[in-house]
């Protein structure tokens, strides 16, 4: 078993400290936190379980920064702190520096946690064009199922509102069902693990991402691919029994 992890994940369980006497925790923290310590403590007895890919170890380091800021923003917004104004960031810009070099430290160690192997580009091309085709019919679902209302009412005006209303619960099933149009390195990464996984081997891609973890592309992926997408609290309890 190979388990692999996304950005998001990286970042959750890297963001987490004080300004000043204020905790601020990314919002999925905990259970990205639990499962890379487990797994880090895994591969320090040799059973390496725990991987990063190149892609994800360098999208990580560029996204911290962003990932931070939000991550602050939406402490002071949910928890009637007040505006976070440029006033109140001059006022508080020695915690801002402390927070953003601890969480920094934090993903390093996260990263050091898990292995990296190196990838031949030529390769990950060759899987790239797969995963491409694959999101590409998945983004086709979507958009053709945004398109069109569950069921088809009379034309009359008398029910104009009535199908508005259906049409607009559709979309939210259906958004809840698929996040379209994955970025490059979300195609990258499932290309990457494509690469490195054996035949017949048991593969986990542990992430908070739609592209991923949403019901349409968790069973697309494992059709195709033979790679479980999953959320870390979904594989944590079969970590911890290894």
């Amino acid at each position: 078993m190979r388990i692999f992890f996304d950005t998001n994940i990286l970042l959750a369980a890297s963001i987490d400290g004080y300004l000043k006497d204020i905790e601020v925790t990314h919002i999925h923290h905990g259970p990205a936190k639990q499962l890379l310590d487990q797994i880090g403590k895994l591969n320090d007895e040799g059973k390496n379980f725990g991987y990063v890919t190149p892609t994800i170890e360098e999208e990580a380091r560029a996204k911290i920064t962003k990932a931070i800021n939000n991550t602050i923003n939406e402490k002071w917004e949910k928890g009637n702190l007040g505006k976070l104004s440029l006033e109140k960031r001059i006022e508080l810009a020695d915690s801002f520096d402390l927070f953003i070099r601890t969480s920094r430290d934090n993903l390093e160690k996260s990263i050091s946690l898990l292995i990296r192997l190196p990838i031949r580009a030529d390769l990950r091309q060759k899987k790239y064009e797969e995963v491409a085709q694959m999101f590409n019919l998945l983004d086709s679902q979507y958009y053709k199922e945004m398109r069109q209302d569950e069921f088809t009412l009379a034309t009359s005006t008398r029910w104009k509102h009535l199908r508005e209303k259906i049409g607009r619960e559709h979309q939210i099933e259906v958004s809840k069902a698929y996040k379209a149009s994955p970025g490059m390195n979300d195609k990258l990464l499932l290309s990457e693990i494509l690469v490195l996984m054996k035949e017949g081997e048991e593969i986990f891609l542990v992430s908070m991402d739609g592209n991923f973890v949403s019901e349409w592309a968790t069973k697309e992926i494992y059709s195709k691919f033979k790679v479980r997408a999953c959320k870390p609290e979904g594989l944590l309890g079969r970590v911890q029994r290894l």
